[in-house]
């Protein structure tokens, strides 16, 4: 009785989630570098973080390589939003993320169907 009790909360919460996500909030994971957690859940942009993720993508459209990136970040002592060093790969992840255009994407997997979902985002962009 509590296993089905327990999928039943599971299924519900992931159903949550994804509709959350379909309606182009925050839904789950870590919080980005440059945003905080409103009080509804959502993301707000955090004014300190925010300069170090415009940075990033300022120095990538004037030609910085990753390691340039990454290395400049370093040498400044800025740290990840977990606190550690800047890798080419990390750097990768910031510029990649759809969040920073205002975008919201998420793929939810469960019990083998998955489901891509991607809107525009409830919550500000950070850069154009």
């Amino acid at each position: 009785m509590a296993e089905q009790e327990r999928q039943v909360i599971t299924e519900r919460t992931f159903l949550g989630r994804q509709e959350k996500a379909t309606r182009g909030g925050y839904a789950c994971g870590a919080v980005p570098l440059g945003y905080v957690t409103d009080r509804e859940g959502g993301l707000a942009p955090d004014a300190e973080s925010a300069v170090t993720v415009r940075r990033i993508f300022a120095m990538r459209k004037e030609g910085a390589t990753l390691q340039a990136i990454a290395s400049a970040l370093n040498g400044d002592g800025i740290a990840t939003s977990r606190g550690g060093r800047w890798w080419p790969a990390t750097v990768r992840y910031i510029l990649d993320n759809p969040k920073y255009r205002g975008d919201s994407e998420y793929l939810f997997r469960w019990n083998g169907d998955e489901k891509h979902v991607q809107r525009t985002g409830t919550h500000a962009a950070l850069i154009d």
